[in-house]
């Protein structure tokens, strides 16, 4: 299908067609790394999967006269094929999926991908075409965050293409992390996974020398280089998407609201913030707010709103942040903080 047509498609398929261009476009690479995550998480070895050949949309067509249901995608590959159906902002569908059991053909696979999480059982779970992860209902776009990544074997137009897939799915909230098999994303308010990041996060600034900790309740992390209600204060949380006046920084970040106490010198640490940001750090964005000051009280007394640090979220292939990474970048802005 060609995108470049005028269309008023609904958004969970243009996210559908924009994937196929994806896998398309990016076969040797992503297509088949799609494939073999699917295997992976199913624990389907025992099923050919082939090589990738192509992905089309097929929601607006029947696929035989017999069919009483229309998945979303058809992969093509050398020896079998697989139907998805993509769900954006619905809930998953096992009666739906039922229908596509019932439809597609005999010698071919199906998955559900969504941003949603569902524990319901279904009959789908007996078909044996039915394919999802070994401890959950469907597969979520998690699982393939892996697999989007704009590798040095991507020419530029490939990397433009997965770099603006990420950056939907971002927006569009499709997207989640999660963290060490805690259900939920670290995106996710209230979440078991973003709890126990925090948690986990906290450490790591404790360890960089920062009065760091996560409340029970709080979705993110309260942090003073020095002391805990002194001079300046940090509230780092994981954001998939930063944006400020438009302008998108980095897939996914710690972004910290920087407080300042009264009696504090505020132009010192916007000074000091701004020049981490441009000659220190390579990675870190500060976002100056320009507004009134936005003030705030606490225990400590009275604090300001000064602007954003913006600092990305460095994970590997195996879920696993970059702590050495992580550590130098808070060492490095602590020892500015305090000179």
């Amino acid at each position: 299908m060609n995108i470049f047509l005028p269309n008023s498609f609904p958004h969970e398929d243009k996210i559908s067609i924009g994937f196929c261009y994806l896998l398309n476009l990016c076969s040797d690479h992503i297509g088949n790394a799609f494939l073999k995550k699917v295997v992976e998480l199913s624990k389907a070895s025992n099923i050919d999967f082939g090589v990738f050949v192509k992905a089309e949309f097929i929601a607006n067509t029947y696929i035989d006269s017999k069919a009483i249901s229309r998945p979303d995608i058809l992969i093509e590959t050398t020896t079998m094929e697989l139907y998805l159906e993509i769900k954006v902002d619905s809930q998953p569908d096992f009666d739906q999926i039922l229908r596509h059991c019932k439809t597609i053909p005999k010698k071919s696979y199906l998955i559900l991908l969504s941003k949603i999480e569902s524990q319901k059982l279904s009959e789908a779970f007996e078909d044996s075409r039915y394919l999802r992860p070994t401890n959950r209902s469907h597969f979520k776009w998690v699982d393939f965050d892996s697999i989007l990544i704009e590798s040095d074997e991507l020419n530029e137009t490939q990397k433009k293409i997965v770099s603006d897939f990420k950056q939907t799915i971002h927006t569009k909230e499709l997207k989640g992390r999660s963290f060490d098999n805690f259900k939920g994303s670290i995106y996710e308010d209230e979440s078991e996974s973003q709890h126990n990041f925090l948690k986990y996060y906290a450490e790591l600034m404790k360890e960089a020398n920062w009065k760091a900790s996560k409340f029970v309740n709080a979705y993110c992390i309260r942090a003073n280089p020095v002391k805990f209600g002194q001079d300046i204060l940090f509230n780092p949380r994981p954001d998939p998407s930063p944006t400020f006046i438009d302008k998108c920084y980095f897939y996914e970040s710690m972004c910290s609201s920087v407080f300042i106490y009264k009696k504090t010198d505020i132009q010192k640490y916007r000074e000091r913030l701004a020049d981490y940001a441009e000659n220190i750090s390579n990675k870190a964005v500060f976002y100056d707010y320009e507004g009134d000051f936005a003030d705030c009280e606490d225990e400590a007394g009275k604090f300001y709103l000064i602007g954003w640090l913006i600092m990305p979220l460095d994970f590997d292939l195996q879920n696993s942040l970059d702590e050495a990474w992580t550590l130098k970048t808070w060492t490095n802005l602590r020892s500015l903080l305090i000179k």
